[in-house]
């Protein structure tokens, strides 16, 4: 499957790949779940006429590298939105987020809750990720985590506030 291929076309339709599946076997499948790119992150949150639209698009795709029986699933990436990227770090400073590191991060568990201040680091405005920390508030204590140490991260849902990350209102 050209990965390589399939994010140049949801890149060019105006979104970015948050993250992408593929599964092996006799029916294989591509899950996709993705997001306004760029300056249109502030639109608010993927539609389903924005997954439609990027469905149409990829089938296309799809067929002309000869994958035809790949089942096809495009959704946006839920209010617990995984964090790939710095840049998504970076979008999302002042949020609450989870990560989880290969091991332990700050000294402490292999887990870590609290709001996202931001990213620091040589280069922190730059997309090259290299030597980046990603700086964390746990409850009034302020941690740095280098962001090769994370293995995974997400943003935290308000369940009571019923308020969804990076939402205004």
């Amino acid at each position: 499957m050209d990965k390589e291929r399939i994010g140049e076309a949801v890149e060019r339709m105006g979104y970015e790949v948050v993250t992408m599946d593929i599964s092996a076997g006799k029916r294989r499948a591509m899950r996709l779940r993705v997001d306004h790119a760029g300056l249109d992150a502030q639109r608010g949150p993927v539609t389903v006429d924005d997954c439609a639209e990027i469905s149409r698009g990829l089938r296309q795709v799809l067929d002309e590298i000869g994958e035809t029986d790949c089942a096809l699933e495009v959704s946006s990436p839920g209010v617990e939105r995984p964090l790939v990227t710095a840049d998504h770090y970076r979008r999302f400073a002042g949020e609450r987020v989870r990560i989880r590191g290969f091991g332990q991060l700050a000294d402490r568990s292999r887990v870590l809750e609290g709001v996202l201040v931001g990213v620091s680091g040589p280069g922190a405005n730059a997309p090259d990720d290299r030597d980046l920390k990603i700086e964390m508030d746990l409850d009034g204590e302020r941690v740095t985590v280098p962001f090769g140490a994370v293995a995974a991260g997400r943003l935290v849902w308000d369940w009571s506030a019923r308020r969804a990350p990076g939402r205004q209102g």
